[in-house]
């Protein structure tokens, strides 16, 4: 199924989210949020042709915005750079602690050390995309 043909049939379905856009050459180009992901793909200002998949992480809505901001600081898409300068990278800590966690906590449900997990949300070391999705399901619970 084509990725038009995919996104029509989900767009009925509102799945709120923050999606990932990437072109031809396998290169993100852009992020953004939506409480429907897939119909605002669909109605989306990028050419469709240049369209080659996306990927969706289903958020509650609540954290669409935190987290839409935490993924193009990260990764910086080219049709994301009228964000650059406005936003602070908000930290994961910081969204942990919102939440009356503690990054102990965090670490322990995700059975790591603690010093690991620091040195991933202090963008020491690469955070593996397991261990930023196990992250994600903990703020979303």
């Amino acid at each position: 199924m084509d990725q038009l043909a995919k996104l029509k049939k989900y767009s009925s379905i509102p799945i709120s989210g923050i999606y990932f856009i990437f072109d031809y050459d396998n290169q993100l180009i852009y992020i953004g949020k939506s409480i429907n992901v897939h119909a605002r793909i669909i109605s989306h200002e990028i050419k469709k042709e240049s369209i080659n998949y996306y990927n969706i992480i289903e958020i509650k809505e609540c954290h669409l915005d935190e987290m839409e901001k935490y993924y193009i600081h990260k990764y910086n898409p080219k049709y994301n750079k009228h964000h650059n300068h406005k936003i602070k990278h908000p930290k994961i800590k910081e969204i942990i602690e919102k939440r009356g966690r503690k990054m102990t906590w965090v670490a322990d449900q995700l059975n790591i050390k603690y010093s690991t997990l620091m040195s991933y949300i202090n963008e020491f070391r690469t955070m593996p995309t397991e261990v930023n999705n196990a992250i994600i399901d903990l703020i979303n619970k």
